[in-house]
């Protein structure tokens, strides 16, 4: 199923010194799924991208995620995230997350273990739907890591689901490539 392509939050200033490049969603692909019709699973792989070029405190997240429909401020998404410079470390890592609210009153529901990893590891991230007969039950995980295995239920079923590459005080552009990357939907 396609994804329907969404750009939004981007905040490129050329020229202004001391301010960030990007601060935000860089880029975002969301997909809605029909009325009536669950996500089984969602799937993606990626290749750890090398450190960045320049250290301006940066933190940027990569993750997949699955989220509720409605309005703004009472969604709740599940992700698996390759974030850098998480929690202080100018390293890569990655964690799942569950997080509800909206921009600027964020809460997070549950959280696993952040685990580090190395520039040049391929990982594989999934978002997986179990039906249970007390409703949807969701795992979100990053193979064989099993420190970041997180299983949560939730009242509501999660029916968007996409991809984001999201950055906060990103001071300067280099080129990188995204290696060996890909994501589906079922």
């Amino acid at each position: 199923m396609p994804l329907k392509r969404h750009l939004h939050n981007v905040s490129l200033r050329v020229g202004s010194k001391g301010q960030p490049i990007i601060d935000g969603y860089a880029a975002a692909a969301i997909w809605t799924a029909p009325a009536g019709r669950s996500i089984s699973a969602l799937k993606a792989t990626w290749q750890v991208p090398d450190p960045p070029a320049a250290d301006s405190g940066q933190i940027i997240y990569l993750f997949i995620g699955m989220e509720t429909a409605g309005p703004v401020g009472d969604r709740t998404i599940l992700q698996p995230v390759l974030q850098w410079g998480a929690n202080d470390r100018k390293q890569w890592s990655v964690a799942s997350y569950c997080v509800s609210g909206s921009p600027g009153n964020l809460k997070f529901a549950a959280t696993s273990k952040a685990v580090l990893v190395s520039p040049g590891e391929r990982l594989s991230a999934s978002i997986t739907l179990k039906k249970t007969p007390e409703g949807a039950s969701y795992l979100s995980q990053f193979e064989r890591i099993p420190e970041t295995v997180l299983y949560v239920r939730l009242p509501q079923a999660l029916s968007q689901a996409g991809i984001a590459l999201e950055a906060q005080n990103v001071m300067q552009l280099s080129r990188s490539r995204a290696k060996g990357s890909s994501s589906e939907i079922y």
